[in-house]
């Protein structure tokens, strides 16, 4: 029988890599600083949602007036009010939760002033500024862009509300319409005539807006200063100790800071 020839293939698996103390250490400080970076980050996050949902809250819980709007008087010292209707389209565009439309005229002078004060989420209704909203009317910015300081109370508590002044026009010559507008918008404590960009104002609690507006006469200047005391600021001086004293007894009860920001600049038509 012939010879049988073998062989055998021996396989050698490859040894691990040597361990150091170094590289042990190495680990050592790797693992617990990631463990480490992901426990912040869950904090952080869950920071983030609180005050998110805290913000949202608050949010929620003031997107109604402290008072019903309605509560405003009809009869203001010598101005004498008519409600009028908001059209449905346009309330629901404000974004409002509940206003009043009123048409005020004077029985001393015959002047003739329109209130439009709305409450709702700011996010909704920081968009709607008399500079934006008249122009979609058709008119066009002719004068104003200045704070006007309205002045009431009685001393030791007089104190001062500065609004935004705008003048409008529509159409040309002897027939041109011109408005002029007064207006502010009030949140928490703090009255402002600008709320910033939307990623601001979002954030905001429910928010008062008070405008008014009245025909200036030809022989008016552009400014809209009248020769005698303006039925704009007038009304306002009456109007604003019995919107404070509504505010101050409603649910919500804020304290007044009186603070005006002019950092920038609705009659819905």
């Amino acid at each position: 029988m012939p010879p049988v020839f073998t062989s055998s293939h021996h396989t050698t698996a490859p040894s691990p890599p040597e361990t150091t103390p170094g590289s042990r250490s190495l680990e050592r400080r790797v693992i617990p600083g990631a463990v480490f970076a992901f426990i912040l980050l869950c904090i952080s996050m869950g920071v983030r949602y609180r005050m998110e949902a805290s913000v949202n809250q608050r949010i929620m819980a003031t997107q109604f007036s402290p008072f019903p709007l309605s509560e405003i008087p009809i009869s203001i010292g010598p101005w004498q009010g008519v409600d009028q209707e908001l059209d449905p389209f346009i309330a629901r565009k404000t974004g409002s939760t509940d206003y009043i439309m009123r048409r005020y005229s004077n029985q001393q002078t015959g002047a003739v002033v329109e209130l439009l004060m709305l409450y709702g989420p700011a996010a909704e209704m920081g968009y709607h500024k008399p500079d934006a909203c008249y122009p979609n009317a058709g008119y066009k910015l002719v004068g104003g862009g200045d704070l006007r300081p309205v002045g009431f109370g009685t001393p030791p508590d007089q104190r001062s509300i500065g609004f935004k002044n705008l003048v409008f026009q529509r159409g040309e010559g002897g027939l041109a319409d011109r408005q002029q507008v007064y207006y502010v918008w009030r949140y928490s404590d703090i009255y402002a005539l600008d709320l910033g960009q939307p990623s601001k104002f979002g954030r905001l609690p429910g928010m008062f807006k008070i405008q008014v507006a009245r025909g200036l006469a030809p022989s008016e200047s552009a400014d809209g200063r009248a020769n005698q005391a303006n039925p704009c600021e007038d009304l306002l001086a009456r109007l604003l100790p019995v919107f404070e004293s509504k505010v101050d007894g409603g649910s919500l009860k804020p304290v007044p800071t009186l603070i005006t920001r002019n950092t920038a600049n609705h009659n819905p038509r």
